[in-house]
């Protein structure tokens, strides 16, 4: 039955509204105490009925989740080939993780590596019992693009030696951080423009950069990069350093150093996209009650005859609608995951 409805629908809410009143998230571990709860009782079990609770593997969801972005990310930059190295080295490395926000990975050589690359291969191709032999040409490939991954600057993937054998690790911190400074600069473009979002690299890069040498650097008058610059120092983006150059600290000889708020821009993004949730969820709220009258009248019409091609096209434009702000609020929970759970 659905919520509120009879059978084991009603047996589910009571567990739900257990769980709520106890002031748990959705993902928050039953504690363990005394206290009696509603029992959920699955009616297809013959004889003695059971007592049956569920909850979500919160380590292991969130591990999941990791690992999958550290895998897209990869992707994205060096191939499938390099992603699928890293999968294999995550999925080899997922027995032994105590803690489901390692900063890394264990260690591995290149053929255990390929193994575990061929295994799931073979594994996904269905023919799991076939003999795959590994071919020293796809480990020296695999050897290369680890080696690749391991000399680039965000050091996705560390190398080391153990005794006389080379094992590589997936640097899953540095992957994650990549992708908040990618959503952070996303989120500048569309809060400010094209040309705060560039200022905001050349710090992330640089750290501290004075006025002249922002302007410089970014290819813009001085008068438009200190607007830019005030602006996001007004809404909390960036901070600045005043150094003076003479012992009277008199303020025509003073320089102004510029810098991001690393401390504080987490939290700043982050109320941006909670922000941003409400006015996906208003906006939903608001096309759907302008045009709820036209929606009943077209389910009462569709029982007894033809829905006008006027009236089709306009619940299918109302549809398109809230599948757009539906994708959009998928995709914001998604980046809030990325900063407020990895």
């Amino acid at each position: 039955g659905g919520p509120g409805g009879g059978g084991g629908g009603g047996g589910l809410d009571a567990a739900v509204r257990t769980h709520e009143d106890d002031g748990l998230g959705p993902f928050d571990p039953i504690p363990h105490d005394d206290v009696p709860r509603s029992p959920v009782v699955d009616p297809t079990l013959d004889g003695p009925q059971e007592t049956v609770l569920w909850r979500v593997g919160h380590d292991q969801f969130l591990r999941d989740m990791r690992h999958g972005l550290c895998v897209k990310q990869v992707k994205s930059k060096y191939g499938k080939t390099a992603a699928t190295a890293v999968e294999a080295v995550l999925r080899l490395s997922n027995p032994h993780e105590a803690s489901p926000r390692l900063r890394e990975t264990k260690g591995y050589n290149v053929v255990d590596i390929v193994q575990e690359m061929n295994r799931a291969a073979r594994e996904d191709a269905g023919n799991e019992n076939s003999a795959v032999e590994v071919k020293s040409a796809n480990v020296q490939v695999v050897q290369r693009l680890l080696m690749l991954m391991a000399g680039d600057t965000t050091h996705m993937v560390l190398k080391s030696r153990r005794g006389d054998a080379e094992v590589f690790r997936v640097n899953m911190e540095a992957i994650i951080q990549e992708q908040r400074r990618t959503c952070t600069l996303s989120i500048a473009e569309q809060r400010f423009g094209k040309t705060e979002k560039r200022l905001c690299s050349l710090l992330m890069r640089h750290k501290y950069l004075d006025q002249q040498q922002l302007a410089d650097m970014a290819i813009l008058p001085l008068r438009e990069a200190r607007e830019k610059l005030y602006r996001l120092y007004r809404d909390e983006w960036v901070m600045y350093v005043e150094v003076s150059k003479r012992n009277d600290f008199a303020p025509a000889s003073n320089a102004w150093f510029w810098s991001l708020r690393t401390a504080d821009l987490d939290k700043v993004v982050v109320s941006t996209m909670y922000k941003s949730a409400i006015n996906y969820k208003r906006r939903r709220q608001h096309e759907y009650f302008h045009a709820r009258h036209m929606v009943q009248f077209t389910r009462v019409q569709r029982s007894y005859t033809e829905v006008a091609p006027q009236d089709e096209n306009e619940l299918n434009m109302l549809r398109l609608k809230l599948d757009r702000l539906d994708d959009a609020a998928l995709a914001l929970d998604d980046t809030i995951l990325l900063f407020e759970a990895f």
